[in-house]
């Protein structure tokens, strides 16, 4: 069983996931990972693509610092 699966990795066994229309506990182990794991995957990948279909924008805030005199 592999420990460590870069980004990119785990990105393409969550999209061959929810292409398979397998359920986890039996998707998971074809790739020596467990259930929950890839059921975390999934959570995070789909809270990633949620953020980029709300078309999130920043917007730098500039703040002014005054200092007083006292004398």
């Amino acid at each position: 069983m592999r420990s460590n699966y870069s980004r990119e990795e785990r990105q393409k066994i969550v999209e061959e996931y929810i292409q398979s229309g397998k359920s986890q506990t039996v998707f998971a182990p074809e790739y020596g990972i467990k259930p929950n794991t890839l059921s975390a995957w999934v959570t995070k990948y789909k809270s990633a693509e949620a953020c980029q279909a709300a078309d999130v924008h920043f917007v730098e805030l500039k703040s002014t610092f005054i200092k007083e005199n006292r004398t």
